[in-house]
């Protein structure tokens, strides 16, 4: 006999379903109640996400960059923000949401599930995608001083900490939340401005530094990652059947790695 189940699980279980294909282009008016809550949590949360970066990372210039401190000590406390950014969005949905790992993007390979051979497939193909493009890269345009152990820490540290923190964040748990509440279409554009206020510090330190216009920056560093990266998660819906976050890391990794390789 088929187990009952609660109406509050029957919710958490059509709002899951909701979660896994991002939610309509458009909010349903039927659920605005729910969905301007939603809503407010986010953006709170997300405000919150951007005056604790820029505390920080004025920190990280004050203390690393103009005391000329070690390297190593700017990467330790950017992994710590990132691994903690990470922490703290799990507990959220697993303490606060009851959710599972799936509603923020990262699914869990299991031979069980009928998407699994897709999953597996896509999944492998982004990543090997990106490991060539690096080392075509890294062979093409060779750096002056190889130094291959500073590579491979550089490559851990962007891939684990950078990529994967900023799409758990903000395409994962920030982005699939607004979806729900204000429709893809709206989120897009909050994903962008939430992007541009969250990237301005570091536009702002390289365009005194580099003397690059710093709406060049924003243009092609911000605006253009964030549709580039909203494509993939919907192209993983796409291909897979539901989205993930794997595509976007992959790709969030390779640019990376080919902005530090090119520096």
């Amino acid at each position: 006999m088929a187990k009952h189940k609660e109406p509050e699980e029957l919710t958490l279980i059509q709002e899951d379903a909701e979660l896994s294909r991002l939610g309509d282009w458009l909010p349903k008016k039927s659920n605005l109640k729910r969905n301007f809550r939603d809503f407010k949590l986010s953006a709170c949360l997300s405000l919150i996400e951007l005056a604790i970066s820029a505390v920080f990372i004025g920190f990280l210039y004050r203390t690393v960059i103009v005391n000329n401190r070690s390297n190593l000590l700017f990467y330790g406390l950017s992994a710590l923000k990132y691994l903690l950014e990470i922490f703290i969005v799990i507990v959220i949905v697993f303490k606060i949401e009851k959710r599972h790992l799936g509603s923020i993007g990262l699914r869990n390979f299991k031979k069980e599930n009928l998407l699994f051979g897709r999953e597996i497939f896509w999944t492998t193909f982004f990543g090997a995608l990106a490991i060539i493009g690096i080392v075509l890269i890294f062979l093409l345009r060779p750096p002056k001083t190889l130094e291959l152990g500073k590579l491979f820490l550089q490559g851990f540290y962007l891939l684990l900490c950078v990529a994967l923190g900023e799409e758990v964040v903000w395409r994962g748990y920030f982005f699939s939340r607004f979806c729900r509440s204000t429709g893809k279409f709206v989120a897009t554009f909050l994903l962008l401005l939430l992007m541009i206020l969250w990237h301005l510090p570091y536009h702002l330190y390289v365009s005194s530094h580099s003397g690059i216009p710093i709406f060049s920056l924003i243009l092609f560093n911000s605006v253009s990652g964030t549709f580039l990266m909203v494509f993939l998660v919907f192209l993983s819906a796409k291909l897979i059947g539901r989205w993930n976050i794997y595509f976007a890391v992959s790709l969030h990794w390779f640019l990376d790695f080919k902005a530090f390789l090119s520096s």
